[in-house]
């Protein structure tokens, strides 16, 4: 095969090898610069990802840690039909809504209904969210934008489990 490619260089005009050792070298040039520049391309954007990924964990670690100490935090004293309507006087207070009750009527042996006037929307459904894990559950919520940004009134209907 050696041989053959030799023979075949040596039978062409000096004009021809020229043009194809200049070709040749052209390509080797050129595959050069692609390696460079696909690894320099490369490593860029490996450099941008890497900074994606640091800010995404530099947002996750506080999540998971405030994550981490609501599950610890003590859920409290299960809510029954015997115990809704203190619990949920008790469990507002502590969350700092009971200024903003306008009714807490015991509907039945165990649901209540609340009504909000002024409550701040946010407030209200991290409350929910952290005493329906007490074994409440939520029949109706019913909120009304207000005039104020993030506040609502808000009408609730809870029932033990």
């Amino acid at each position: 095969m050696k041989e053959k490619l030799l023979n075949y260089w040596h039978n062409l005009q000096p004009r021809e090898q020229k043009i194809l050792l200049a070709g040749g070298v052209f390509l080797g040039l050129f595959f050069l610069y692609l390696l460079i520049d696909a690894g320099a391309g490369r490593s860029l954007m490996m450099s941008q990802q890497l900074d994606k990924e640091e800010k995404l964990l530099s947002w996750m670690k506080p999540v998971v840690a405030q994550i981490t100490m609501t599950r610890n935090q003590d859920m409290g004293e299960a809510v029954t039909a015997q115990n809704i309507l203190p619990q949920v006087e008790f469990s507002l207070e502590e969350a700092g809504l009971s200024g903003q009750i306008t009714a807490l009527d015991l509907v039945s042996g165990n649901q209540v209904r609340i009504s909000f006037d002024g409550v701040v929307y946010e407030a209200l459904v991290k409350w929910l969210y952290a005493f329906s894990r007490r074994g409440v559950v939520v029949h109706e919520f019913m909120a009304t934008k207000t005039d104020e940004e993030g506040v609502v009134e808000a009408s609730i209907l809870l029932g033990a489990k």
